[in-house]
């Protein structure tokens, strides 16, 4: 008799694999949905871009459609932007045609700005986004808007700021104000003073002395409100400078190294680079902080350095120069300190070479047999800037030190 094996699977294999496959279902299937729907809400974001872009082509060449009064809006409907060849048919995840009643509506916010956004409906994939603010039937023409007095300034200037500049500074634009059928506020911006927007100072403006330092209350009063703001005078000081130089220097025996050597920096002196600290000249600096102290060359202001929280900064100069320079600083309020007396910059960053010459007597061309004199001499090469041979010692000032 011959004896066959049996070939399949027992039950029990049969219900261990349907197990397993379960368990990897379970943890797939929310990973795979996941995924699905990362790529459904990244294809409509594509969609909401490319249509918004088009809407916002079509009121480029057609600026008479563009809303003419702040907050009112203007829209434009997706039948019109495919029929203007402003795009292709538009299709959802699902591939059927979006809504045709679809648009993107353009918001006025100032004289040239203006906010687009996209309406968007594709009932064939249930995707909508029209549920936002900015799609809202509230930005209808039914509206109502205001011009009502926004919240008044609390300003930061020095003493001695210019009545010109104290008005400049205090002049406030009424906001524009939105509101719905029920009363309640959808939306509110700033005019600036544009297309007929009032522009308002306080009514007490004579009653500030910029000469003493101090906290002065403004009165701001517009369509029957009043308002409160407040102006504080500070101190109007050039910043603090420290100055030191540091020269690299040629110390050791025939085999010389270098270092560099830090020194007091007085005025009219050469380095090869300076390092300058820059602290404020008065720490009464209101609520206003230094946002960067500012140099002058050649007539013409430019940032020099970018202070830390503390206003505190330092930097370290090596650009080749020979000039009379001066600093300031500039405030977060906008307001420019004084200027300091000029400073004698004068940098050579020519690397120092120092000449070290043994002389005595050798024996063959390696030992000297008896005394031996050493003279050190620096390379004295032609340097424009300076129009001489002179240039930045490499032997320190203190003299020669042998290792």
């Amino acid at each position: 008799m011959t004896n066959r094996k049996k070939s399949g699977f027992t039950l029990v294999e049969v219900i261990g694999a349907i197990v397993i496959l379960g368990i990897i279902a379970i943890i797939a299937i929310p990973y795979f949905t996941r995924n699905l729907e990362s790529f459904r809400e990244d294809y409509y974001q594509n969609i909401e871009m490319n249509l918004t872009s088009s809407g916002r082509e079509f009121y480029l060449d057609n600026r008479l459609y563009l809303p003419t009064k702040y907050l009112e809006a203007s829209k434009v409907t997706l039948k019109t932007l495919q029929s203007e060849h402003y795009i292709d048919e538009v299709l959802d995840y699902e591939g059927n045609s979006c809504n045709k009643d679809s648009y993107v509506i353009v918001i006025k916010k100032s004289k040239e700005e203006y906010e687009y956004h996209l309406c968007l409906k594709c009932d064939g994939d249930e995707y909508d986004n029209t549920n936002k603010n900015e799609c809202d039937s509230v930005w209808n023409t039914t509206d109502t808007l205001t011009v009502e007095l926004g919240d008044p300034p609390v300003i930061y200037v020095y003493i001695g700021t210019d009545r010109v500049k104290l008005r400049e500074k205090l002049t406030i634009a009424a906001d524009i104000v939105k509101y719905n059928n029920r009363g309640e506020e959808i939306a509110r911006v700033n005019g600036s003073g544009e297309e007929g927007i009032p522009l308002i100072l306080p009514s007490n403006i004579d009653t500030i002395d910029t000469s003493k330092i101090g906290e002065y209350e403004t009165i701001y009063e517009y369509g029957g409100v009043t308002k409160k703001g407040k102006v504080i005078i500070y101190e109007n000081s050039a910043p603090n400078i420290s100055i030191s130089k540091i020269n690299k220097v040629v110390t050791g025996t025939i085999n010389a190294s270098e270092k560099e050597e830090r020194t007091n920096w007085k005025a009219g002196d050469w380095a090869q680079k300076l390092k300058i600290t820059f602290t404020p000249g008065d720490s009464s600096l209101g609520n206003s902080t230094i946002t960067r102290y500012q140099w002058k060359r050649k007539n013409r202001w430019t940032d020099l350095c970018i202070p830390n929280n503390n206003n505190y900064c330092e930097i370290e100069l090596t650009e080749e120069m020979n000039e009379m320079v001066s600093f300031r600083t500039i405030d977060s309020e906008g307001n420019i300190g004084l200027e300091t007396r000029g400073y004698e910059i004068k940098i050579d960053n020519t690397d120092p070479v120092c000449n070290v010459v043994a002389t005595g007597n050798k024996e063959g061309s390696e030992w000297f047999t008896g005394p031996v004199t050493i003279s050190f001499d620096e390379d004295k090469t032609y340097d424009q800037e300076r129009d001489s041979k002179e240039t930045i010692s490499g032997i320190s000032d203190r003299g020669i030190t042998l290792g």
